[in-house]
């Protein structure tokens, strides 16, 4: 059985989501400047470079989710996040 879930309640847990992805967000572009001057300094360490592209990737896929998350805000009446 599923639960009908308010607006308000689901509002709140997509605004609480936004801030966990924001922090992981911060955490990898952090994690992604370090890395782009490991392989800066080491252009020749295929291990950084594939970190690096992985991060990369990580960092793309969390800002999708945040569009689909603001987007879903937007749809709930919430324009400004």
């Amino acid at each position: 059985m599923s639960k009908k879930v308010s607006k308000l309640e689901e509002k709140q847990s997509i605004l609480k989501t936004l801030e966990y992805n924001q922090d992981a967000m911060d955490y990898i572009q952090n994690k992604i400047y370090k890395l782009d001057n490991q392989y800066r300094a080491f252009p020749e360490d295929k291990e950084i470079l594939t970190e690096l592209n992985i991060n990369k990737y990580i960092l793309f896929s969390l800002d999708y989710l945040d569009k689909c998350y603001n987007d879903r805000l937007k749809f709930l009446g919430v324009f400004k996040v």
